[in-house]
């Protein structure tokens, strides 16, 4: 059984760390973890990497600026390692979190200072989006920074995780073919 480390942070502004086992479901994995008395307080991010070369990003609730530079620099450093191992990867980007406008702007400067040895490595990332608001403040995202092409809508996870894989046996085929 595999596991990820998750953050967690409470409505009430703490922040904990959960160490979290993973249970397998066909085509990708869910958190298991005792539920908390009350799952509208609960924001959490989670990046789950037991799959690489597919990353699979789970957040919901809003992300904190410290949160979303931690994400940043562990995001780097998956990208740094796939460039050193020469593979191939692709993200799959699932929940519902919010994002301010400084936020945002800080994810397309961000994908637009992604250097191109990372770049050229990087399939694309799969989000599910769920509601106009989401589809909305990701449109302004990509507006804000044209290396996101290879940002692909998806309307469920199955649909994204489906995807991504896709992506990566083509950009496998092509490598050994």
């Amino acid at each position: 059984m595999s596991s990820v480390t998750s953050k967690f942070r409470s409505g009430r502004g703490t922040t904990r760390r959960y160490h979290a086992p993973l249970r397998r479901h066909g085509f990708g994995a869910r958190l298991a973890f005792p539920a908390p008395t009350d799952l509208a307080t609960i924001e959490f991010v989670e990046l789950d990497t037991s799959h690489f070369p597919l990353i699979v990003l789970r957040w919901t609730g809003s992300v904190s600026d410290e949160e979303l530079e931690d994400l940043i620099q562990r995001c780097n450093a998956l990208a740094d390692r796939a460039a050193s191992e020469q593979r191939h990867y692709a993200v799959v980007s699932i929940g519902d979190a919010h994002f301010g406008p400084k936020q945002r702007k800080r994810v397309a400067t961000w994908m637009n200072e992604h250097p191109e040895h990372r770049a050229r490595w990087d399939l694309g990332n799969h989000v599910v989006v769920h509601g106009s608001v989401a589809r909305g403040a990701l449109t302004a995202v990509k507006w804000l920074a044209p290396r996101l092409s290879k940002v692909f809508m998806h309307p469920d996870e199955r649909t994204a995780v489906a995807a991504a894989r896709a992506s990566l046996s083509h950009a496998n085929a092509e490598r050994t073919g």
